[in-house]
């Protein structure tokens, strides 16, 4: 390859004086290019995916503004299109790591590789307000949080490397983040694009995944209080680590009396039975919806064993609370 000045000499020369030319291979190293890079062909494609999706098929131009998000679900599909059996959320995944000359486990060509180690990568919602590049590093951030959740996912109910067919956490996180674009509105930002993916749970699963989501987001800095501002504008976003406070009391429930207590089956459909090493008494039993109605509450002896009817219940995502006035116990209960 040369450029059009050298080739014109060339021709030049040749027509004046004739003559022979001969081409010398010169060693330069390995001849990489994106077309061989499964990630990059994947992350193009995305874009043509996103595009379409957000906002509606006949909406192809919504991802102009400053805090879209479409580099970050074109690297998600790099990324989950070439996962493998073995692979851990910790595990450091560097993008296009081929084309652009890098070992296997190198950095890539991101601000940092994907992980869900944050000693290795800590960015979270506030690095979009210029501690990343744009639209590329806007996109790795939000990509970090889709990451989060994957594996939030993948560590709940396994990895199934049936892409199509699967049941797996990826199954279920491929399919969130695909329905979430679809349900959107044009020119979403990064609350915009976390609710979208809270709702799409809630319609496929009825909302069996509210907690592990809010966790995933809220490790990154896109918690219950984080406000985006205008999706026009990269300035004007907070960051927050909360998590809605059924969520709270879910997760700190395995650090005090929790242990004591066994809800079972779980996912249900008639039945609960509770199941106590010890004998606690009297003891309130309440069961409330995602919305914080409660919609079960009793007082009951707690003993090696106590049911309850749950037969009227509506299929979806319940919390259990049992509470004995010194202590609090929360469980999360799926009902089918």
């Amino acid at each position: 390859m040369i450029s059009n000045a050298d080739g014109e000499a060339l021709i030049a020369e040749v027509l004046a004086n004739g003559g022979n030319a001969t081409i010398q291979a010169v060693d330069l190293g390995p001849k990489l290019d994106g077309s061989l890079d499964n990630e990059i062909i994947a992350h193009e494609y995305g874009h043509g995916v996103s595009n379409r999706l957000t906002g509606g098929p006949n909406n192809t131009g919504c991802l102009q503004n400053q805090e879209q998000m479409g580099e970050g679900w074109s690297d998600y599909l790099g990324l989950i299109l070439t996962q493998q059996e073995g692979d851990t959320g910790a595990d450091p995944r560097g993008f296009a790591n081929y084309a652009s000359g890098r070992s296997v486990d190198g950095g890539g060509i991101r601000e940092s590789s994907y992980t869900t180690d944050m000693s290795v990568n800590d960015y979270t919602y506030a690095d979009v307000n210029g501690n990343v590049t744009v639209p590329h590093g806007v996109g790795f951030v939000w990509n970090s949080m889709l990451w989060e959740m994957t594996w939030a996912l993948i560590d709940e109910y396994g990895y199934d490397s049936d892409i199509y067919n699967g049941t797996g956490g990826n199954n279920i996180a491929f399919q969130l983040v695909m329905d979430g674009m679809k349900l959107q509105a044009c020119s979403p930002g990064f609350v915009d694009g976390r609710d979208a993916i809270l709702q799409a749970d809630e319609l496929a699963n009825g909302g069996a995944n509210y907690c592990l989501i809010w966790n995933a987001f809220a490790k990154r800095g896109l918690g219950v209080s984080a406000s985006q501002g205008s999706s026009q504008s990269l300035t004007d976003g907070i960051e927050a680590f909360d998590v809605p406070a059924e969520c709270e009391s879910l997760g700190a429930s395995d650090f005090n009396y929790d242990n004591n207590f066994t809800i079972y089956p779980n996912p249900a459909n008639e039945t609960i039975n509770i199941a106590s090493k010890v004998s606690l008494g009297i003891t309130n039993v309440s069961v409330m919806d995602m919305n914080g109605r409660v919609v079960f509450n009793k007082n009951m002896e707690i003993g090696n064993n106590t049911s309850f009817d749950v037969s009227n219940l509506s299929a979806g995502i319940y919390l259990v609370k049992i509470d004995g006035g010194n202590y609090s116990h929360t469980s999360k209960l799926i009902i089918r």
